[in-house]
């Protein structure tokens, strides 16, 4: 699988990286770290980088949009999720969240992102009108999440070992998938099940 591959040194940020991600098209690598910056590479290009951003907060999650390659997203600890467009350094949006961000998904149509906080409360946001389309406040642990790839159902992972499944928009639990005994932390969807 490897057998071809080739290894690229890259510029590391001068503090602790906590997130990083490919874009969808795998040319860019974007890193998160605890001081704020986020950075970009282009490894195939070159192994020059830039820097995005400086937030004022530790990046806690990045995630590219799935349709457009020039998006990122980008949670901070410090209640903000920022949508920057990368060509430009510049951002497309900005929501003010209801708490310290720490995990995150873009639906694979690209309308809507899916916030998580440290107080086990999941915000969704319509990024077609900006609006807040659900804020739901937990009683346990709530971990990543993601979308299924029809974007009609809602996954959530949790401290209590299920994963949870609601319906789409309308956010109503269809279902709780058991599995685990002890805490999910990390879900994904395969893109090529529809």
């Amino acid at each position: 699988m490897f057998s071809n591959h080739r290894e690229i040194e890259l510029k590391v940020l001068s503090s602790k990286i906590y997130t990083i991600a490919w874009s969808n098209s795998g040319t860019m690598l974007a890193a998160g770290d605890y001081e704020g910056k986020v950075r970009i590479w282009k490894p195939e290009s070159t192994k020059e980088s830039f820097e995005l951003v400086k937030n004022n907060s530790h990046v806690t999650k990045l995630c590219w949009s799935p349709t457009n390659e020039e998006h990122l997203a980008v949670a901070t600890f410090d209640k903000i999720l920022n949508i920057f467009n990368v060509s430009k350094k510049a951002p497309v949006n900005v929501f003010h969240t209801f708490g310290g961000n720490i995990n995150m998904s873009w639906s694979p149509d690209g309308k809507y992102l899916a916030v998580g906080n440290r107080d086990d409360c999941l915000t969704i946001y319509n990024l077609q009108t900006g609006a807040t389309l659900s804020h739901t406040k937990f009683n346990f642990e709530i971990n990543e999440m993601c979308w299924d790839n029809s974007v009609s159902e809602f996954f959530l992972a949790t401290g209590k070992g299920p994963i949870l499944v609601f319906k789409f928009p309308e956010m109503t639990q269809l279902r709780e998938l058991s599995g685990h005994i002890t805490n999910c932390y990390s879900i994904d969807m395969d893109p090529s099940v529809s």
